[in-house]
């Protein structure tokens, strides 16, 4: 009888386990990729970043350029809608989101170059901290971006960094 109840048991166990396999839902160990995704390529690691657009000349205004661009889909980016940010250090901590930009800025591209200035950042919502007006704080930024089939996207935060 024990055998028999052992058998059983085993055997539900291996179709509970075989049905969880063959199943299309997020199981934690696949990639799910949503079908159109925002890309930002051109960034290069930097110690004090991670990684990042990183632009040098610090003293002298210098702009720095976020570039992004859409992966699948056949649709293009309509406008940004929004854009928060916070500055921070890596010594020094870090700032609250907040939107330093809701302006409806066009696109109508798969691709696009946001830049702004040093200065635009350093008089922004972003900087918190008098302390974190410096060389090497970084400004992360997170996009609300409309697409021109009506869908909008929130993109992963991306860091740019203004070095001496």
């Amino acid at each position: 009888m024990k055998k028999i109840t052992y058998l059983i048991a085993i055997m539900l166990m291996s179709v509970s386990v075989t049905s969880c396999l063959e199943s299309d839902e997020f199981d934690g160990l696949t990639d799910n990729k949503p079908a159109i995704a925002v890309k930002f390529p051109g960034r290069t690691y930097d110690q004090q970043v991670g990684l990042g657009f990183v632009t040098t000349g610090y003293a002298g205004n210098p702009t720095i350029t976020y570039t992004m661009e859409l992966d699948g889909g056949n649709t293009d980016i309509e406008s940004i809608l929004k854009v928060e940010g916070r500055a921070g250090d890596v010594n020094l901590g870090v700032c609250g989101y907040a939107t330093i930009e809701d302006d409806d800025i066009a696109v109508n591209a798969r691709s696009f170059d946001y830049t702004r200035s040093l200065e635009f950042f350093l008089t922004s919502p972003a900087l918190c901290a008098g302390v974190l007006d410096k060389p090497n704080t970084y400004f992360e930024l997170i996009f609300t971006i409309q697409l021109t089939n009506g869908d909008q996207i929130v993109t992963m935060p991306v860091r740019g960094i203004f070095k001496q």
